[in-house]
């Protein structure tokens, strides 16, 4: 940081510094200390220098942290949206993270529609800033499913008009049919029918938070193809009067003699479909365990695992697979991994309430043999010679067939001191050989290095007995 000076003689005294920080509020007042870095124009010696230090503050700056809005239905199951915020004018986005901000909103036990103020506080002053707090709005609309009043006629299902909150907002006259009567309707001329199909292919039911699309022949729905399905079987010369949500539905049956032309009697004629529902469901091959390298074709039947596929694409997994007939199978000789495949799957197959839409491969491994090689302990009697032993052996595991261990051992003793655990090591390069092919890399090799012993050779040291006079 350049520093201001008055008094110099121009051209010297140009290149004076304040060498005083800050970055953070923490830091409080921060000295800024001056020091002369001039260069060989500038003789200090040559002037009475008065010095005046400043100081650095960081002060807190300031931003604004808002409460999200956000929205829901007023269903009594039905929590309310995470409340989230968002913030503005950080001098580096990192610094989110090191904010404490909490959410709540207004009357939160309240369900009933109407916008509700979402607040976000916390403490004013954090780290480098001052927080300015905006609230946000929570808004929460009418639940209520439409209510749609139906009729079976010639084997074709009629809707003849939608209720809302117990109004009327669809009431089209050609919806009427024949000698029906009824609130909202009215007698139309004998035979004179005027009729419009209900499009269940247009609906989507919700049962247990899961949606499922109509299928007419009680396979997948080809316009959606993986996704659960249900299949409504009307019953012949039946009413019905059902919520949209098929957890709603009522479930009881209409007595023969009430059910044709009761005027003004549309209440008695409440009845269900049949309903069917299938949810999909993914097969996964199971990985199998993993083989021990043989030199032959090794085979694996580890079956398959079902899950069925949630609508926002995570799964679960199921404890009993389906009886679907599917059947696994992976094969491999050589070292390495395998894959395991369906050799029979049909997409689409159904087994009680679930229908399978795809298939996944599991994997297995062909691992190399384990064995382990030691090399030979011996001992001997020191006798002023170096002493070895150059075998090794195959001390756990096994050969397969005409395989062959090519190794040896290098450790040499002489004397007693050369005793030491382990001093016969195997040395590198060694290799199982199979004729003249090195099939090595078919065994997992742990090498063990013998021991090589010298023991004290016995002698007796006598003096000489002498008489003296």
């Amino acid at each position: 940081m350049t520093v201001g000076g008055e008094g110099f003689i121009e051209g010297e005294a140009t290149d004076i510094k304040a060498t005083g920080s800050a970055t953070n509020v923490g830091d409080g007042k921060v000295t800024n200390t001056i020091v002369f870095t001039a260069g060989e124009a500038f003789k200090a010696d040559n002037y009475d220098i008065t010095r005046t230090e400043g100081e650095l503050e960081i002060t807190r700056k300031t931003i604004y942290v808002t409460a999200d809005n956000k929205t829901r239905k007023n269903r009594v199951n039905e929590k309310d949206p995470e409340l989230t915020w968002s913030v503005e004018d950080l001098v580096n986005p990192e610094d989110r993270d090191l904010l404490t901000v909490n959410t709540r909103r207004e009357d939160p036990d309240n369900i009933t529609p109407g916008d509700y103020t979402i607040y976000a506080d916390g403490k004013a002053d954090q780290g480098n800033y001052h927080i300015v707090y905006k609230p946000g709005i929570l808004t929460i609309t009418d639940a209520s499913d439409p209510l749609y009043n139906f009729a079976y006629y010639n084997k074709t299902w009629y809707r003849l008009q939608r209720q809302e909150n117990g109004i009327i907002t669809e009431n089209p006259l050609s919806y009427y049919l024949k000698d029906i009567t009824g609130n909202n309707q009215k007698v139309l001329k004998e035979n004179e029918y005027r009729v419009i199909p209900y499009d269940f292919e247009n609906q989507v039911i919700i049962y247990n938070g899961k949606k499922f699309v109509y299928s007419a022949d009680g396979q997948p729905n080809p316009d959606y193809p993986e996704k659960s399905f249900y299949t409504a079987t009307p019953r012949k010369d039946d009413y019905i009067t059902a919520k949209h949500v098929i957890s709603n539905f009522n479930n009881w049956l209409i007595p023969d003699e009430q059910r044709y032309n009761v005027p003004n009697n549309t209440d008695s004629f409440h009845r269900n479909f049949d309903i069917e529902l299938y949810e999909a469901v993914v097969v996964v091959a199971n990985n199998g365990e993993d083989k021990v390298y043989t030199g032959n074709t090794q085979k694996v039947y580890p079956g398959y695992t079902t899950w069925v596929l949630n609508d926002d694409g995570t799964r679960t997994k199921l404890n009993n697979n389906p009886n679907f007939g599917f059947k696994t199978y992976g094969e491999g000789a050589e070292i390495g991994t395998y894959d395991v495949d369906f050799t029979i799957f049909e997409k689409g197959k159904i087994s009680g309430k679930y229908f399978a839409v795809d298939s996944e491969k599991g994997k297995f491994n062909i691992v190399p043999r384990p064995l382990t090689i030691t090399a030979a302990s011996d001992e001997w009697t020191y006798d002023g010679g170096a002493h070895t032993n150059t075998a090794v052996t195959v001390t756990s595991g096994t050969l397969l067939g005409r395989d062959k261990l090519v190794a040896t051992a290098t450790g040499s003793v002489t004397n007693v001191a050369d005793t030491a655990e382990g001093n016969n090591p195997i040395a590198a390069g060694y290799k199982i050989m199979r004729g003249e092919t090195d099939v090595t890399k078919y065994y997992a090799i742990t090498v063990v290095p013998g021991t090589l012993t010298i023991t004290p050779k016995a002698v007796t040291v006598t003096a000489k007995s002498e008489e003296f006079t």
